[in-house]
């Protein structure tokens, strides 16, 4: 579990963005608690913590919401399983006494580790205190039990151990394996975005292309040694951690599920991507928005003195192939923004093809294709496999639509059977990640267990929660 960073040439502010896999994993359970807030990424990890037990959910949130900031790490290590090692080192009055010293550095007013361990309700307020819009509201019962456990500093150290143990092996070990692979990818992208940039405001927004919230903000403007570390649990959001030496900012790409794909780029998808950096226009169209955040559409036709009609064929190769997002600014005006990861990727799926450390699994192409509409065609091949992900929810739905329209009405399907049919028509090879948005978008149904699927509307051929 390799830990990568870069340092940033900046005289005035120590920076870096790095992958903190100890920090990385600590905020991934953090968000646990906010999934709906903070955009939890992986609806793998979303359904592992749904079969968590009443007392591990409470626990979670004891652990996370009481004490979480004061448990991040302040170093960065190899791994987050070497973290966990080394707090079941440590004495439980000493990793007591540092968590006890971290709170009362954060209470307002200050507090002294005699009062914070004396006085529960004070310190029930403080944590109520710093929950947003909960400052008038009664404290949870968690307060009081985090309260407790800090007065008895083994059961403390048992609790965080054994917790963070089953936590990392349940729900992030298998995720990390399967994301680190793009996270190595994406983060040179990071750092080239944020080389140009000398405020950590700026450097932010170079990652994201979205202003950070204001208790970030806030943070970064006093900050002697920051780390941006790329989450891949995050999506359109930033949060962030002060240790006694850095402050951690946590930051998410926006969402683009081929980036986080399981499987490697199939030589059908390869050859749609390659086709589009082949074509001069296509460079030309990169190149400029590769210089400026985003650009209109008139814009661009402008700066490379191209007609609308060559413009228009240009940017829908570049978003099929997946370069570029477009979004709508009003009306029929659209602007176009550069996915510099999704460059990257195609460039490390090429090195991985060549050099055979990949084997592109053969796409069958289906016997016949499908009438497609004009919201799908943008998003597939001549023979209708879906090519890449849309950006935009209401593209996704499409996709999602004409995705659910391929299962027979009046059949239930196994997982394997589902997996298969949704292999047959997409070419990035992850039918768990749309098997999942079709059941999450109510276009497919199962039973509890999630033996039999079904498409929803459609009556089943037997009693699907019999599981026949």
């Amino acid at each position: 579990m390799t830990s990568l960073s870069f340092p940033l040439p900046s005289a005035t502010l120590a920076a870096r963005v790095s992958l903190a896999p100890a920090q990385n994993a600590f905020n991934s359970l953090m968000l646990l608690n906010s999934v709906g807030e903070l955009a939890m990424r992986s609806a793998a990890v979303r359904q592992m913590v749904q079969g968590l037990t009443p007392e591990q959910r409470a626990h979670h949130r004891m652990i996370f919401d009481a004490l979480g900031p004061a448990l991040m790490p302040d170093e960065e290590w190899p791994s987050f399983p070497l973290y966990v090692e080394f707090l079941a080192s440590r004495p439980p009055a000493a990793l007591r006494d540092q968590l006890v010293d971290r709170l009362c550095a954060a209470t307002a007013p200050a507090m002294t580790p005699e009062q914070l361990l004396g006085d529960a309700e004070a310190f029930a307020a403080q944590l109520v205190s710093r929950a947003p819009g909960a400052k008038s509201a009664a404290a949870p019962a968690w307060t009081y039990q985090a309260h407790s456990l800090l007065n008895d500093p083994p059961r403390l150290h048992d609790l965080i151990v054994s917790h963070l143990g089953v936590m990392w092996e349940r729900a992030l070990a298998p995720e990390w394996e399967r994301m680190l692979p793009a996270l190595q990818t994406l983060l040179p992208v990071c750092e080239q975005r944020m080389a140009a940039e000398t405020t950590p405001g700026a450097m932010l927004r170079a990652l994201t292309s979205y202003d950070a919230p204001e208790a970030v903000k806030t943070q970064l403007a006093h900050a002697p040694q920051v780390v941006f570390v790329l989450s891949g649990h995050m999506q359109n959001h930033a949060r962030a951690a002060r240790t006694e030496r850095v402050l951690w900012v946590f930051f998410g790409l926006p969402p683009h599920p081929s980036l986080w794909r399981r499987s490697p780029v199939g030589q059908a998808e390869l050859l749609v991507r390659l086709r589009a950096l082949a074509d001069e226009t296509c460079l030309q169209i990169l190149s400029l928005l590769s210089q400026n955040e985003e650009l209109a559409a008139q814009e661009v036709m402008a700066r490379l003195s191209l007609s609308q009609p060559n413009l228009s064929r240009h940017l829908q190769q570049l978003v099929t192939a997946g370069y570029i997002t477009e979004r709508r600014r009003g009306g029929a005006a659209k602007s176009y923004r550069l996915t510099p990861a999704y460059v990257a990727q195609t460039f490390q799926a090429l090195e991985q093809f060549l050099a055979g450390k990949a084997t592109p699994a053969a796409v069958p192409a289906p016997d016949q294709p499908p009438d497609l509409s004009p919201e799908v065609s943008r998003f597939a091949d001549n023979a209708g496999r879906v090519v890449r992900w849309p950006s935009k929810r209401k593209d996704q739905m499409a996709v999602l639509r004409y995705l659910a329209a391929r299962f027979e009405e009046g059949r239930n399907y196994s997982e394997k059977e589902v997996n298969a049919l949704l292999g047959k028509w997409h070419l990035w090879n992850d039918p768990a990640f749309l098997r999942r948005e079709l059941y999450d978008a109510h276009l497919l149904d199962r039973t509890p267990n999630g033996a039999r699927y079904w498409r929803v509307g459609a009556e089943a051929v037997s009693n699907p929660a019999a599981g026949g």
